[in-house]
């Protein structure tokens, strides 16, 4: 007996594809609007929570300190502050508002720099 694969067209591939970057995008907003929400009220453990299901969806990082890793240094050091204040014995006062701020500006230099690197430049210079 022989057993033939069928294999799914082209375009069904190329519309899962897209089908579950939607999804991810999707899921990134809601963690980027509910990390706003956590950084205004000074929540630091939904701060902590909802940026380990950021950082496992963007790097599939499970923990602060890799997440801070993948980030630029502003960041990165505003990630680390947010681990020092949650497993320190002295538990400071923590304000989101410098999380938010460096979350935004990292945002934004990614998408600049997405920018830039979708430009081909010409082969050929006239």
């Amino acid at each position: 007996m022989f057993y033939f694969l069928q294999k799914r067209p082209k375009s069904q591939i190329a519309d899962d594809k897209e089908t579950n970057r939607i999804k991810r995008e999707t899921n990134l907003k809601e963690s980027v609007k509910k990390l706003k929400e956590a950084c205004a009220n000074n929540d630091v453990q939904a701060a902590k929570n909802t940026l380990l299901a950021w950082g496992k969806q963007k790097f599939n990082a499970n923990n602060l300190g890799s997440i801070a890793d993948y980030c630029d240094a502003r960041l990165r050091d505003e990630i680390l502050d947010l681990n020092q204040t949650l497993y320190s014995k002295d538990a400071n006062q923590w304000s989101g508002k410098k999380l938010m701020q460096a979350f935004t500006e990292n945002k934004a230099r990614e998408k600049i720099a997405v920018n830039e690197q979708s430009t081909l430049e010409p082969l050929h210079r006239l």
